[in-house]
């Protein structure tokens, strides 16, 4: 089964979305995502969890549910984790 999904952003710990992930992806996961500018995929394993709603997102935390709206790695070798720290840090830089 495949989901495609834009990331909102990214870090060495995971993904967050702008769109909840349907239901059917529970549990453990495999994953296959690509950097932007970067051929090769990143592959690992990971678990979509809920995330609270966030006023500096613009959502009233008061009335908002959970929704599913990450993947948290458990598994991501050290090659790709310094690939997404190296695009992190490349991206913090850009005027």
């Amino acid at each position: 089964m495949r989901c495609f999904r834009m990331a909102h952003s990214i870090s060495v710990e995971g993904l967050d979305f702008a769109v909840p992930v349907p239901e059917e992806f529970d549990g453990p996961l495999d994953f296959r995502l690509h950097l932007p500018e970067d051929p090769v995929p990143l592959t690992g394993s990971g678990e979509v969890i809920r995330v609270e709603p966030r006023e500096e997102d613009g959502a009233d935390p008061e009335e908002g549910e959970p929704r599913r709206l990450a993947l948290r790695f458990s598994y991501l070798a050290e090659e790709a984790r310094a690939r997404v720290a190296r695009y992190i840090e490349e991206r913090l830089q850009t005027p």
